[in-house]
């Protein structure tokens, strides 16, 4: 787990960078390292709380809906802080799933444990940019959350 704060003459920049398994206890160190990079933060809990239900949505789906195997695979998990912006990178080798092409408007199959279900339409309505691309035969899941 590498948690870097770095302060430059411009801006204050901080950023979290953890690799973990496709393992939902996982999503433990991930909240602690995030608690860690936002600690000295100057900023509302709430907005917080809020990254930390992205944080755990984003997650478990790619952990329990992006394998179709038994074996153990790595997600990347950024986090860095510009001035009032928070920026979250995810990156994973699962299925392909973009989230930008579930339907806001409907509700899914009633289901909040389905891929595409009611957690993916709270996401996206908590964040404030998001942003998916597939490349390399990985999803990279791009947020980004005011903290201003």
């Amino acid at each position: 787990m590498l948690i870097r704060k770095r302060h430059l003459e411009i801006s204050n920049i901080e950023q979290m960078d953890l690799t973990i398994r496709n393992t939902i206890s996982e999503i433990t160190r991930v909240q602690e390292a995030f608690s860690a990079l936002t600690s000295g933060l100057n900023t509302d809990e709430a907005i917080i709380r809020k990254s930390c239900i992205v944080i755990d949505e984003v997650l478990s789906n790619i952990i329990s809906h992006g394998y179709e195997d038994e074996e153990v695979h790595k997600i990347r998990v950024r986090a860095e802080v510009k001035g009032s912006l928070l920026h979250f990178h995810f990156i994973d080798d699962g299925i392909q799933f973009n989230p930008l092409l579930i339907d806001d408007s409907s509700s899914g199959n009633g289901n909040p444990s389905h891929a595409g279900g009611l957690g993916i339409r709270l996401m996206k309505r908590l964040v404030d940019d998001i942003d998916y691309e597939r490349r390399d035969h990985k999803n990279h899941l791009i947020i980004g959350i005011q903290l201003a």
